[in-house]
């Protein structure tokens, strides 16, 4: 009977289906179990005389009482074991891999090169820079003896500080393509795959540098679960 009344309860639109509930229920459970008990009670002094009767209630006492404590009070969570302090390491920029310098376990410090890093378009334009400045300093050299580059004195030194800027900043952009550790510690987890020629985005990440020997375990309860 409660199948039926939950199957009306679903087979039907809302109000309809929770007036059918109510009524399977109350005709059909809550009335033939409300007139057995009524019989009962007329007949306690006699079934109480009978052991049958102590049987069954010590039973029932007995199946109630194991149904009060959880039947498992075990949640099993997926977990993660990890070092308690690390940095993870990305490259500043998209870059090619010229050479590395590091292996998986090795200890390193705080600012040690562990790979070195370039970027042929940076390197490129680091090359016409320094082909432009050469030829600047050239007509600077020469301009006592050339009008032409004589009356251009003043634009060619703004041109040759102007280049100077640039090469620097071009080889400091080169520079800091290079990837540092950026604190003491040991290298795990390192990408087995870095070799020379390699394009790396700033999305891939090569590994780790651990600080200090601690770790933690990190897992996640599901929501069923967090009772």
């Amino acid at each position: 009977f409660l199948g039926i009344a939950l199957l009306v309860y679903h087979m039907f639109f809302k109000l309809l289906g929770l007036f059918l509930f109510a009524v399977e229920i109350v005709v059909f459970v809550i009335a033939p179990v409300w007139r057995e008990v009524r019989v009962w009670w007329t007949m306690r002094n006699v079934i109480a005389r009978r052991p049958r009767a102590w049987a069954s209630a010590g039973a029932a006492v007995i199946g109630l009482a194991a149904l009060a404590p959880p039947l498992s009070a075990k949640v099993e969570i997926p977990a993660v074991l990890e070092p308690a302090q690390f940095v993870r390491l990305f490259p500043h920029a998209p870059a090619e891999i010229r050479a590395a310098h590091v292996v998986a376990g090795q200890r390193v410090a705080a600012g040690e090169v562990l790979l070195t890093m370039a970027s042929p378009r940076l390197e490129k334009e680091l090359e016409v820079t320094l082909a432009r400045l050469a030829l600047t300093e050239q007509r600077i050299a020469r301009r006592l003896g050339d009008a032409k580059d004589f009356s251009q004195s003043l634009s060619l030194d703004k041109d040759r500080l102007s280049l100077i800027e640039r090469r620097d900043a071009l080889r400091k952009d080169i520079d800091a393509l290079s990837l540092r550790a950026a604190v003491d510690g040991v290298v795990a987890d390192l990408d087995p795959d870095l070799h020379a020629g390699r394009l790396l985005s700033r999305q891939d990440e090569i590994g780790l540098i651990v600080q200090g020997r601690d770790t933690v375990i990190r897992g996640y309860a599901g929501q069923e679960d967090l009772w």
